[in-house]
């Protein structure tokens, strides 16, 4: 047996502030998108257009092929109205969509990027979904670790340490690793680049 996974990924540009929902339907999930987007999208509709010659980059609002969903990327500093919406923080990614899975497919692996389109979501067993960000994890703390002899920026007290709270952060207290007490999602920190992984059950939620 089959079903449907119908889901909405907020992707925030503090990426721990990330998240995914989770419907019954199809219609549900793609509701909630247009309900969260249309007050961006009717400040975008005001904004004059920019040439067709010029990159994408320089649009309000970008849009994000997806299969049996759609994505929308709003970016910062193209209107002082937008920029309240989006909290003056940084640029924020929406995205529905609705996946084939098996019965057995009860779990979701999610990583949440400061370039917040670059989010994505996967789906798994629970087995499956659990290996997939132990894995995440053990190759972060490496790339974190391998970091220290070639960052100039950055200075670490000593190895990055899972199960070390007292080694997630650099001498000036900057945070570079963080697992919440679950051990379920964590957030990882570069001098140029931060996201934050996790994975959990699907439940239907909604907004």
């Amino acid at each position: 047996m089959r079903r449907n996974i119908n889901y909405l990924l907020i992707a925030e540009p503090l990426t721990g502030d990330s998240k995914v929902m989770f419907y019954k339907t199809k219609r549900e999930a793609k509701s909630a998108f247009n309900r969260l987007t249309k007050p961006f999208l009717k400040v975008c509709n005001k904004l004059p257009k920019y040439p067709f010659n010029l990159v994408e980059e320089n649009d309000a609002v970008e849009y994000k092929e997806i299969a049996n969903g759609q994505g929308m990327r709003f970016n910062l500093e193209r209107s002082d109205e937008l920029d309240e919406l989006l909290g003056g923080i940084g640029n924020k990614y929406f995205e529905w969509g609705s996946v084939k899975a098996n019965k057995n497919i009860t779990h979701y692996f999610a990583e949440f990027s400061e370039w917040v389109d670059d989010s994505y979501i996967l789906f798994f067993n629970a087995q499956d979904a659990q290996n997939k960000y132990e894995t995440a994890v053990t190759e972060g703390i490496i790339n974190l670790n391998d970091k220290q002899d070639i960052d100039k920026l950055t200075r670490y007290k000593e190895k990055v340490k899972r199960y070390e709270p007292d080694t997630w952060e650099t001498t000036d207290g900057q945070t570079v690793f963080e697992e919440s007490e679950l051990n379920n999602k964590a957030f990882f920190g570069f001098n140029l680049f931060y996201y934050t992984v996790q994975y959990n059950t699907i439940e239907l939620k909604g907004l």
